[in-house]
């Protein structure tokens, strides 16, 4: 590959992370969608930037683990030793492991939110199609959704949501944004359904609160999660969790 090629490919890879973080304009995200549908190698790159990027977490995080087990056979290999002072070294070498551990944890997941994010976000895989009395033209949107395809998914919302108001479809465009890692305009719509008549207030905190927690909002997720743990919610388990290792 020559150095102009390879200079291009790099402010392409530059551009593809910008979007992957939320980091673009609304002019640019509208170009560079437009680029996808045209541009079969972009799309590919894109694709191929995307498995990267979750590869790298799924691999740190089976390091990880590789790790803890190997300390947890050291320990058993050494409990029957009886040199106390040899124990003690022994101690000492698996607590300082096990902080350079954390401290290569935490840095990969960027911030103590991010982890936490990370952790509790657990979005349904699948969206039950429903008729409604006025008709449900949100087919398309579903089967996107269902299928993996989230960036199509979030167009076809938008599209149904604009020719027909309903808070169910404006509640899972808020979650095909998290998928996106669109959390500002997932606020928007979650915000949009607590301000309304609707039955879907007891889950929207959930999201929001993880979408606070995303943004380094905090004291924002805190009192959505004590409304949470003090209702007959789903996630009133997972809330509480939550808010442990907030205080924590």
């Amino acid at each position: 590959m020559n150095e102009h090629k390879m200079n291009e490919q790099n402010r392409d890879i530059e551009l593809i992370d910008r979007f992957l973080q939320d980091r673009l304009s609304n002019k640019e995200e509208q170009d560079y969608r437009e680029r996808l549908q045209r541009d079969e190698g972009f799309k590919k790159l894109h694709e191929e930037q995307k498995l990267v990027k979750e590869g790298i977490i799924y691999m740190k995080r089976q390091e990880l683990k590789t790790q803890l087990n190997a300390i947890e056979s050291e320990i058993e290999q050494q409990e029957t030793a009886s040199s106390w002072t040899y124990y003690r070294s022994i101690a000492a070498g698996i607590l300082l492991l096990l902080t350079g551990v954390a401290v290569i944890y935490l840095y990969l997941s960027y911030n103590n939110s991010s982890g936490l994010y990370e952790n509790y976000f657990n979005p349904p895989e699948t969206i039950d199609k429903v008729r409604s009395r006025g008709g449900d033209n949100s087919g398309a949107a579903i089967e996107a959704y269902n299928n993996g395809n989230f960036e199509k998914a979030e167009q076809e919302f938008k599209k149904t949501i604009d020719g027909q108001f309903d808070y169910r479809l404006i509640y899972y465009q808020g979650i095909t944004k998290m998928r996106l890692g669109k959390f500002d305009n997932a606020e928007l719509l979650f915000n949009q359904i607590l301000e309304g008549n609707n039955n879907y207030h007891a889950n929207t905190r959930w999201f929001l609160a993880l979408t606070y927690i995303k943004l380094d909002r905090e004291d924002e997720a805190i009192p959505l999660l004590q409304k949470i743990t003090s209702s007959d919610s789903q996630y009133k388990n997972e809330a509480l969790n939550l808010l442990r290792e907030l205080k924590a």
